[in-house]
């Protein structure tokens, strides 16, 4: 589950909710993995995140040893200034790239 309690902006959570249904639209499943929320598929194990000097990205880990000691990598960052809509196509086209099409 994302954390939005600690985040005020209302565009910022409405970015990282529409993160999270992308995720679900694929697949995706939340699972507790080493005492954090992360979206898992087929093994691979995504994490949204936003941080206001770097902007929104998600870590990967494509195992689920990886997630568990928490050594999820970065994806790439995405400023809040592009706009929800060049970010979420941006972090989609990330995600199949890494993640969907990763072991097709």
């Amino acid at each position: 589950m994302i954390n939005l309690t600690n985040i005020n902006d209302k565009n910022i959570q409405e970015i990282l909710e529409s993160i999270k249904e992308m995720l679900y639209g694929w697949g995706f499943k939340e699972v507790m993995v080493g005492g954090r929320y992360n979206y898992e598929y087929k093994g691979h194990y995504c994490i949204p995140n936003y941080l206001h000097t770097l902007g929104f990205f998600v870590e990967r880990a494509h195992n689920y040893n990886d997630a568990m000691m928490n050594f999820h990598e970065d994806g790439d960052c995405h400023a809040l200034s592009l706009g929800k809509t060049q970010i979420l196509e941006e972090i989609e086209a990330e995600l199949i790239k890494d993640v969907l099409e990763r072991d097709s």
